[in-house]
């Protein structure tokens, strides 16, 4: 069986510029993520997920999404937590514009 790791990410809501740092679980899908982000956004259903530009799968796990938790290789180098952790933007559907 799969050993659970908790890892911190940053979802940052560039409708609104806010950012909400959460708890996350290896296993956990992004569906599972967002239903504990709805205490912060009730409308997080209408966002779009994405990490370094690319939508995410929300049936997929972050490492399945390839969001990577760097975190051994950063506590060597001694980087202030907050700079790196993984930052997941959220896009407000009516605020995309095609491209």
């Amino acid at each position: 069986s799969m050993v659970s790791t908790q890892s911190t990410g940053r979802i940052i809501n560039t409708l609104t510029s806010q950012e909400h740092t959460i708890e996350v679980c290896s296993e956990e899908n992004l569906e599972e993520i967002l239903n504990r982000f709805y205490k912060y956004n009730k409308h997080a259903a209408s966002y779009t997920w994405k990490y370094n530009g690319s939508n995410l799968e929300m049936t997929k796990t972050l490492e399945q999404n390839g969001v990577k938790d760097e975190d051994e290789e950063f506590y060597e180098l001694n980087f202030n937590e907050e700079d790196w952790l993984p930052a997941i933007h959220i896009y407000f559907n009516d605020d995309l514009t095609e491209a």
